[in-house]
């Protein structure tokens, strides 16, 4: 998403000519390639880390040659292993049934979908507690020591039977000072074929 300065996003600032300079900040540029180039527009292929800003990019590259660039156009291809060619364009979501059809084929299964983050395995009967508010013990969950230390405060998932129940944090909770898991997002129903269908916020801490 476009890096905003105070509440606004900096290229619309850019474009009514208010200067504002933007935090510097860390980022991989792991593939730099040039598709095409008819002067004065080039076309450009990147491969890049979160968090980077490609308008500032286009003029830091301009400057490096001695000149002033910036973007005419911006268009993201893929996020980690889903593509573009997995989206559906505007002339799909106007085809009324069609579209609907269409929307159920490109359901991501959650628990897939979050494949980069930590798992805990419960069982079913835990899992229906918590979708009705119930407030797990860390010692419920069964989570290894080991996976415990590695997560500490990070975001993982809770799957019962294949399906996603929870997202939430490892850490102190309650206030209490025991170790305990923070729900941040309850799933509490699915669709049949172990898609989620929706979830509502959740306040739940799990003492230790």
């Amino acid at each position: 998403s476009a890096v905003k300065h105070q509440g606004v996003r900096a290229y619309k600032l850019a474009r009514k000519g208010v200067h504002v300079d933007l935090k510097k900040r860390a980022v991989n540029i792991f593939e730099l390639e040039l598709i095409d180039y008819q002067a004065p527009y080039a076309t450009l292929k990147i491969r890049c880390s979160a968090g980077t800003y490609v308008r500032a990019l286009a003029a830091d590259l301009g400057e490096a040659m001695g000149n002033a660039a910036h973007l005419t156009a911006l268009r993201r291809l893929s996020v980690g292993s889903y593509t573009c060619t997995d989206a559906l364009n505007s002339v799909d979501l106007k085809s009324g049934a069609a579209c609907r059809e269409k929307l159920f084929t490109r359901l991501i299964d959650p628990v897939k979908a979050l494949e980069w983050m930590p798992s805990i395995t419960i069982s079913a009967e835990l899992a229906d507690r918590m979708r009705l508010g119930y407030q797990p013990k860390m010692a419920e969950m069964d989570a290894e020591a080991d996976f415990v230390s590695r997560t500490q405060g990070c975001l993982v998932k809770v799957v019962a039977d294949g399906s996603l129940v929870a997202v939430g944090r490892l850490g102190e909770a309650g206030g209490n000072g025991k170790s305990g898991f923070t729900g941040e997002r309850v799933f509490t129903s699915c669709f049949s074929n172990n898609y989620s269908k929706g979830g509502k916020k959740s306040g739940f801490n799990g003492g230790g």
